[in-house]
């Protein structure tokens, strides 16, 4: 399976190797099991037209997107070979797979179980760490998080990136904890027990013409206050410690350039500088095929769609990395993605920056003056080794640690040395 992203005259194409090898796709046989040829978008409100080619002869009649068990289904057809479906003026109404929940039967086979939502301020023990579940409001979106230790020691404030939840630092909680810090750690806005912004946690049916208005909601703006919210209720006035992995990271690069006042040092994992990401983007072929996902993440649902079937297995497998995952924490991760809006919302960070939420036209990075550390393992297969260091010009304070033989999870496959390097670096005295 190959997929086509058009934007203007450009063309990225690229073949996910693991959609070629596998089962999914079977997507594309409509119910007479005839191989559909291709899905084009033609709706101006997603932005650039998306297209998706396999091999076989143009079908007109309805697409039936279902998986084996029948829960996940989309009401998409082809048209004469264009993407089309029931219209009620400028409505477009779709069955989404990627905001239901895991089904009863899929949650047992996999020991998932979805209790109730814990209360603001209930307690909860993680590897022998005390954590409490708080909440706050931000412009009516309501963020959790979790926060553990010292109230009066040095903030540190750990961002998880995707696809994961606060449950991504499990690790490195105690080493902090036990250390004196002040450890706070949100779930992202759309993410888990967060708030998802716009129409997105219902029962799973939401309109394509809300999707400029919902990627706005993921935006560089409404994810950057929510970070400066919580660092300015729980640091007592002090400047945090920011410690980030992926797109949390991502986020961070961010923040430190417009809040530098909030922030006394930066810990990143397996994320490049922005502008290094956006010039390898431009000018490197290599990273350009590893980051496909980004290119296949703009079709709408169908990302959703393969993430979810069968159990999130395509989630579990993005969590992959050097080292075997614990069933406690594939199971939490498929229960904060089975919510309701929340698969939809994370792959919409995506989405957003897509659609220049997150780099405005004429906004260049200014220079980031505070100490930044690079935690980076070198077995990424999303993000090459060469973007680990940031420009000297951009950031002239930083140092960069490889981790040999460690994946892009590097705070799961090695969580000691990711642990001790992290207190290294806050120990240090940088006056």
């Amino acid at each position: 399976m190959a997929i086509s992203v058009l934007r203007g005259t450009h063309r990225l194409r690229f073949s996910p190797p693991w959609l070629a090898r596998s089962s999914e796709a079977s997507a594309f046989y409509n119910p007479q099991g005839r191989e559909c040829y291709g899905i084009q978008s033609r709706f101006p409100e997603l932005g650039p037209t998306v297209t998706a080619f396999k091999a076989g002869h143009l079908q007109s009649e309805p697409l039936d997107l279902r998986s084996k068990s029948g829960v996940a289904q989309c009401g998409f057809g082809l048209n004469r070979g264009r993407f089309s479906s029931t219209c009620v003026g400028r409505s477009l109404h779709i069955t989404c797979p990627g905001v239901r929940r895991a089904s009863t039967s899929a949650a047992a086979e996999a020991g998932t179980s979805q209790g109730p939502d814990p209360a603001d301020g209930s307690l909860e023990d993680v590897e022998g760490v005390t954590v409490k579940h708080r909440f706050v409001s931000n412009g009516g979106q309501r963020l959790h998080y979790v926060e553990a230790g010292d109230p009066g020691g040095q903030l540190a404030v750990l961002l998880h990136g995707w696809p994961s939840f606060w449950y991504c630092w499990v690790y490195q909680l105690k080493p902090l904890v036990e250390a004196g810090y002040h450890v706070v750690i949100p779930d992202m806005r759309g993410y888990n027990l967060s708030d998802k912004p716009s129409n997105l946690a219902d029962s799973g049916r939401y309109n394509l013409s809300d999707q400029p208005r919902n990627l706005a909601d993921f935006g560089r703006e409404p994810c950057l206050s929510d970070i400066k919210l919580l660092i300015e209720k729980s640091s007592g006035g002090r400047p945090a410690n920011l410690i980030a992995h992926d797109w949390g990271g991502a986020i961070a690069w961010h923040f430190v350039r417009s809040y530098p006042h909030l922030v006394s040092r930066l810990v990143t994992l397996n994320i490049p500088e922005t502008s290094t990401f956006n010039d390898a983007l431009e000018h490197n072929k290599e990273q350009r095929k590893k980051s496909w996902y980004i290119a296949f993440f703009q079709i709408p649902f169908l990302p959703e769609w393969l993430l979810s079937r069968n159990n999130y297995k395509g989630l579990q497998i993005a969590l992959k990395g050097s080292k075997p995952r614990t069933e406690e924490l594939l199971r939490r991760h498929v229960d904060a993605f089975s919510r309701p809006g929340a698969l939809t919302a994370s792959i919409n960070y995506y989405r957003a920056g897509g659609r220049g939420h997150w780099a405005p036209a004429g906004d260049p990075p200014g220079r980031v003056e505070l100490p930044v550390k690079v935690i980076w393992g070198e077995d990424d297969v999303a993000l090459g080794k060469e973007l680990a260091a940031p420009p000297k010009e951009l950031v002239p304070n930083h140092e960069v640690v490889f981790l040999p033989g460690v994946s892009h999870w590097c705070m799961w496959d090695d969580p000691e040395r990711v642990s001790a390097e992290i207190l290294d670096f806050l120990a240090k005295d940088v006056s």
